[in-house]
């Protein structure tokens, strides 16, 4: 029943010991032959039973291959999901930006907490400044972009100074 992973049944393991290898298996990090024996309900000198099959069904190599295999899985999700939610800001925060744009275009537009704020977030979602300013002159009125030339010349020059 073994499909070329050293971590499934291998042919000549039995039943019994490919169950108590899969208990020891998933315990990941903290696995032992000792806690593997307590996981069966068995008592601690059934820990020599486990030691013989993991000798010969080497189940350290096989556990430490399985570690490596979930490392490598958990890593390409976790790039996607990055992805994901880098896409995510970019698309959102465009639409975020855009409105604070067209909203702060009166006095408030200015205060220094604000472009901060702004420059940070665009910052965190790696947005370039260059990207940001032509994509939002090409969606606003003429009128509001010049009231907010202020604020994209700063972002663009990345001085931080506010004042």
């Amino acid at each position: 029943m073994n499909t070329n992973k050293p971590w499934h049944r291998l042919h000549q393991e039995s039943d019994i010991a490919f169950g108590a290898f899969t208990i020891y298996r998933d315990m990941g990090c903290v696995r032992s032959l000792a806690k593997t024996a307590k996981a069966l309900g068995k008592k601690k000198h059934y820990t020599s039973q486990l030691e013989k099959w993991s000798k010969r069904y080497e189940w350290v190599r096989r556990s430490l291959i399985y570690d490596e295999y979930l490392d490598h899985q958990k890593l390409i999700l976790a790039e996607g999901r990055l992805i994901e939610l880098h896409n995510f800001a970019l698309d959102n925060g465009k639409k975020i930006i855009e409105e604070l744009v067209q909203i702060s275009c009166g006095e408030r537009w200015c205060e220094p907490h604000n472009l901060k704020a702004i420059e940070m977030y665009l910052e965190t979602i790696g947005l370039k400044k260059k990207e940001y300013k032509e994509d939002v002159s090409s969606q606003i009125d003429r009128q509001k972009w010049d009231k907010s030339r202020a604020l994209l010349d700063t972002l663009k020059s990345g001085s931080g100074n506010f004042n």
